[in-house]
């Protein structure tokens, strides 16, 4: 597929020498085009290459996106099907994390603090016992509960606004472990 993609000088050209058309991991791949155009040639010829090898793709359930505006009417047909196109700001799930072409993590951020507090949940007995060593309570809601929160979070560029959410989730977290109220804050008129 690289080779073919090459020769006809489809994906997205890195350097004189590189160039990338596809990812492929787990049970997913990632097409790179520069034109919704593009983007269809190259799926179709990937689709067909699977199928010549036994594979089956559910165009059903296959998402494309792009940076360029959701106004913008693209759409990308394979084998007479509209795949779906999913908006900047929703984007789509990709091993366990949320992808959106808009630049913003909010989705995938708060997706994550849901996740962590269902994981905190889960283990609530373990983590908020009184007669369990704090330290231990502390490294057991680190291993459980912090891989949750911090999944895919390596390529994250969050705003301090972002960051500052992230650190009241933890620190509420401790709180609750604690057993301990949060301070009211009064408004100074």
């Amino acid at each position: 597929f690289m080779k073919w993609c090459r020769s006809k000088g489809l994906g997205i050209k890195l350097s004189q020498h590189a160039q990338l058309s596809i990812l492929i991991f787990a049970d997913n791949f990632w097409l790179f085009a520069t034109s919704p155009r593009m983007l269809e040639k190259m799926t179709d010829k990937w689709i067909a290459l699977l199928k010549e090898h036994g594979w089956e793709v559910p165009l059903d359930e296959t998402t494309w996106c792009t940076t360029a505006s959701d106004d913008i009417p693209w759409k990308i047909s394979v084998e007479g099907q509209e795949l779906r196109r999913a908006s900047r700001k929703v984007g789509f799930q990709a091993l366990g994390a949320k992808v959106t072409f808009d630049n913003n993590f909010e989705v995938e951020l708060n997706e994550r603090i849901t996740k962590a507090w269902r994981a905190f949940f889960k283990y609530k007995e373990l983590l908020c016992c009184r007669d369990g060593s704090l330290t231990l309570r502390l490294k057991l809601l680190q291993t459980l509960v912090r891989t949750a929160l911090f999944w895919c979070a390596g390529s994250w560029t969050l705003t301090q606004t972002q960051l500052n959410k992230l650190k009241g989730v933890q620190q509420a977290m401790v709180r609750k472990m604690l057993r301990v109220r949060p301070a009211e804050h009064e408004d100074v008129a």
